[in-house]
């Protein structure tokens, strides 16, 4: 099954179930971005990196955590047309 069935699946059940399946483009850079003040470090992209602190605010990152956190809150902001 290829990733296009795969969103046409679950934007089904979703919508089955009474939910709502929000997007986040692609390239968004969840696990680039810092969750507390917003700054891109650009040093996160190697996947190796699994932790990381924001060179700005000082913030501990583990890097899965705080992409599920951006990916969260750029999705709502994107549904209430503020992103």
């Amino acid at each position: 099954v290829g990733w296009s069935e795969f969103f046409r699946q679950l934007a089904y059940k979703t919508e089955l179930h009474g939910g709502e399946l929000l997007e986040v483009e692609t390239f968004y850079p969840s696990s680039q971005t810092c969750f507390a003040c917003g700054c891109q470090n650009k040093l996160v992209k190697d996947l190796n990196v699994r932790d990381w602190v924001c060179p700005v605010c000082g913030e501990y990152h583990d890097r899965d955590h705080n992409a599920a956190r951006n990916i969260l809150r750029h999705a709502l902001a994107s549904k209430a047309g503020t992103a």
